[in-house]
């Protein structure tokens, strides 16, 4: 069962974006130690999702960083959600 995230965060060096994320659980049972983020879609601030064209020019460092976003906002979510 996996759990949804969504924050806000920029790509491409500022652009905003939002960010929806779905973070699976642990599991110890089988050497899966730390949660992890198991989608993720990336959205303009009206709700439409980015270009396959734009999606592929996101670079696996950013990526990597919008992963570690998503945990830490998992991890530490906002008062109301």
């Amino acid at each position: 069962m996996t759990t949804e995230v969504i924050f806000s965060s920029t790509i491409f060096s500022g652009l905003p974006v939002d960010v929806k994320a779905a973070i699976a659980p642990r599991e110890p049972d089988v050497g899966i130690l730390y949660e992890w983020v198991d989608e993720m879609t990336l959205y303009w601030q009206s709700g439409h999702t980015l270009s396959d064209k734009l999606h592929d020019r996101v670079t696996k460092a950013e990526w990597d960083r919008l992963n570690e976003e998503a945990l830490e906002a998992y991890s530490h979510p906002e008062p109301g959600d």
